[in-house]
C-alpha cells in the first residue's frame, strides 16, 4: 500500500528467502497481521516480514524471525505482537526507528527468546518499549532490548542474559521498570541492564555471575528492591555520577577476587538497607570512589581477607545512623570499615555499630579521615 491508501490487513505472514519483504506499506494507515508471523534465514541482505512508513503495525499471533532476517520494521511506526516470538542469530524481532514523532509504542506481550551472536530481539529508537513475558538472550554480543532516545522500557517477566551479552540497553532519557516477584540472572561478563542518561528502579532479585554486572548506571539513579547475589569478579549494582544516588533496600551476597555488592563511582551516593554478608577473599561488599556519601543501616558479615565497606575520596560514610544498632561480624584479617579520605574536615565516619572482630581483623580503617 503506497499513497493515498489505507494500510493492510492480512491474516498471516510467511518470508522466505533473501531481500523479500511480505508486507509493505507506505501510508498512515494502520497494518493488522492476524495470524503468524515467519521470516525464514537470509543469507544475503535481510529478509522482513512487515514493513510500514507511517502506519502503526499490529501483529496477533507468535512470530518466528530467522537468522539475518526482521520481523516488523516501523519507519516512524509503532510496532504490537500480540504473542511469543524467537528470533534467530543477527535477527532483528522487532525494528522501530522514529525520527519524525515524540514517541511511538513497541510491544511484545508474551515471551521473546533471543538468539546468538549479535541477535536483537527489540531496537527502537524514541519509543516506549513493553515486554509482557520472560526475556531470554543468548551469547555473544545479543542484546535483548536495545533502546536509544526518549522512551521508557517497562518488563514484567523474567529475565535471562547469556556471556558477553546485555539483557537491557538503554541510551537516552526515560525510565527502566522491572516487574517484582521476578529474577534477573547474568552470565559471565554480561550485563543484566545498562543504562546511559535514564533512570532504573528494578524490583527483581538479581544473580550476576563472575565477571558481570547486574546493573550499570550512568548520570541518573538507580533503585534496587531485590536481593543481589554477585560471583566473583562481578559487581551486582553499580551507579555513576556526581549527585546520583544508588539505593539497595534488598540482601546483598558478595563473593570473592575483587566481587562488589554495591559500586558508586565519579561522586554518586549509596543508600543501603538490607544486610550485606561478603565472602572470604577480597570481595567488598559496598565500594564508594569520589565525593559521594555513602550510608548503611543493615548487619554486614565480611569474610576473611575482604572488606565490609570501601571509600576511597571524600564525603560522608554513615554506618547504621539510626536506631536499633546493627551489627558487624568481621573475619579473620578482614576490614570492617575501610577510607581512604582527602582530609579529616571532609572525610567523615560516623559508625554505630556493634563489632565483632576475628583474629588480625580491623574495626576501622581511616586515612586522613575523621572517625566518629
Amino acid at each position: 500500500a503506497k499513497g493515498t491508501g489505507n494500510g493492510l490487513t492480512v491474516a498471516g505472514v510467511s518470508v522466505v528467502g533473501s531481500k523479500n519483504i511480505g508486507i509493505y506499506n507506505e501510508t498512515t494507515g494502520a497494518v493488522t497481521n492476524n495470524g503468524a508471523l515467519n521470516v525464514a534465514d537470509s543469507t544475503g541482505d535481510s529478509s522482513i516480514g512487515i514493513y510500514s512508513q507511517g502506519g502503526t503495525v499490529t501483529s496477533t499471533g507468535n512470530a518466528t524471525i530467522g537468522k539475518n532476517s526482521v520481523g516488523i520494521y516501523g519507519k516512524d511506526a509503532g510496532a504490537k505482537l500480540s504473542g511469543d516470538m524467537t528470533v534467530d542469530e543477527k535477527g532483528i524481532g522487532l525494528y522501530v526507528d522514529n525520527t519524525t514523532k515524540s514517541t511511538v509504542n513497541t510491544e511484545i506481550t508474551g515471551k521473546l527468546a533471543v538468539g546468538n551472536n549479535g541477535t536483537i530481539g527489540i531496537q527502537a529508537t524514541k519509543s516506549n518499549v513493553k515486554l509482557g513475558g520472560d526475556l531470554t538472550v543468548g551469547d555473544n554480543d545479543s542484546k535483548g532490548i536495545f533502546s536509544k532516545g526518549a522512551g521508557d522500557i517497562e518488563t514484567a517477566g523474567n529475565i535471562t542474559v547469556g556471556k558477553d551479552s546485555v539483557g537491557i540497553y538503554k541510551e537516552g532519557s526515560g525510565k527502566v521498570e522491572t516487574a517484582a516477584g521476578k529474577t534477573l540472572t547474568v552470565a559471565e561478563k554480561g550485563f543484566g541492564i545498562y543504562s546511559k542518561g535514564a533512570e532504573v528502579d528494578s524490583k527483581m532479585n538479581l544473580t550476576v555471575n563472575e565477571d558481570a554486572i547486574g546493573v550499570y548506571v550512568e548520570n541518573n539513579n538507580l533503585t534496587s528492591n531485590g536481593n543481589v547475589v554477585v560471583g566473583d569478579k562481578g559487581v551486582g549494582l553499580l551507579v555513576k555520577g556526581a549527585g546520583k544516588t544508588l539505593t539497595s533496600t534488598g540482601n546483598i551476597t558478595v563473593g570473592s577476587n575483587n566481587s562488589v555488592g554495591l559500586y558508586a563511582g565519579d561522586d554518586a551516593n549509596i543508600v543501603q538497607s538490607g544486610n550485606v554478608t561478603v565472602a572470604d577473599n577480597n570481595g567488598i561488599g559496598v565500594y564508594s570512589k569520589g565525593s559521594g556519601h555513602i550510608t548503611t543501616l543493615g548487619n554486614i558479615t565480611v569474610g576473611k581477607d575482604s572488606i565490609g565497606v570501601y571509600k576511597d575520596g571524600k564525603g560522608t560514610m554513615n554506618i547504621n545512623a539510626s536506631s536499633p544498632i546493627q551489627t558487624m561480624t568481621i573475619a579473620e584479617k578482614g576490614y570492617g570499615l575501610y577510607y581512604r579520605g582527602n582530609s579529616r574536615a571532609d572525610s567523615i565516619i560516623n559508625s554505630n555499630m556493634n563489632m565483632t572482630l576475628g583474629k588480625e581483623a580491623v574495626g576501622i580503617y581511616a586515612k586522613n579521615t575523621t572517625v566518629n
